[in-house]
């Protein structure tokens, strides 16, 4: 289920139960949990998988509406459901049954579902995802790899991009020097920089956290972290300054 904990300590409140919950996100109001959830009890599969939001006080499980005409199938990770900071919209990451594996793209939605937009289309056998949205709420970053179907190999060939939230062309980021991991990012509430995960070729398990500077590109090395992987998540104090 998903929990609410006072951010001084104390006692945690449940606020819904059932379903597999994951990546939960907050409304800029504070009134609502948004998350991606599997609300069909038993089933593990990721087709079953869709955007849902519950009150924050507790309350029903409703799963998002969205209008399209093949059903688009959200990844319980890596799919991410970041609200927007205007509140108004939803961005994650997804494909439709006829889409070749693990070929995501990056979706945006309106915050109380209807027609989704498409801003990628990358060809067959490359994949977008851990999209988060810039402060101003004019673009959208995300990482972009080439994905091996079967995973013998993961995912390699990756950079972190963005793309206008109007539709428009791709702006890669980072190099190949970056060695950026497949892994969430974070776009600092200044605007200034995106926090990652960058690989560390003798360990795979381990990474480097790295921010990265919209303005000239650099990037500054933060932490050396002895485990990164797709389900370790980042976020920034408001002051951009932690």
């Amino acid at each position: 289920g998903l929990y609410t904990l006072p951010a001084t300590g104390g006692n945690a409140a449940r606020v819904s139960k059932g379903g597999y919950p994951t990546q939960p996100r907050w409304s800029p109001d504070g009134e609502r949990i948004f998350h991606t959830n599997n609300v069909e009890e038993g089933s593990g599969d990721w087709d079953r998988y869709s955007l849902a939001v519950v009150p924050a006080d507790g309350g029903k499980i409703t799963t998002i509406p969205v209008q399209f005409d093949e059903k688009i199938i959200k990844p319980a990770w890596g799919g991410g459901n970041n609200v927007s900071p205007d509140g108004k919209l939803i961005v994650f990451s997804g494909q439709t049954k006829k889409d070749p594996d693990l070929n995501w793209q990056i979706w945006t939605l309106p915050i109380d579902g209807g027609k989704p937009k498409q801003l990628t289309k990358t060809p067959e056998s490359f994949t977008n995802a851990f999209p988060c949205w810039s402060p101003d709420g004019k673009s959208i970053a995300y990482v972009h790899a080439k994905a091996d179907k079967v995973y013998s190999t993961g995912f390699n060939e990756l950079n972190i991009y963005s793309v206008p939230v109007d539709g428009g062309d791709p702006k890669v980021l980072t190099s190949d020097s970056d060695s950026v991991k497949f892994a969430p990012i974070a776009w600092s509430p200044d605007g200034k920089l995106i926090a990652y995960f960058s690989t560390i070729k003798e360990n795979d398990k381990a990474g480097i956290l790295k921010i990265l500077s919209i303005n000239n590109g650099v990037t500054q090395v933060v932490k050396k972290i002895q485990v990164a992987h797709a389900h370790i998540e980042l976020a920034w104090s408001p002051d951009s300054k932690t």
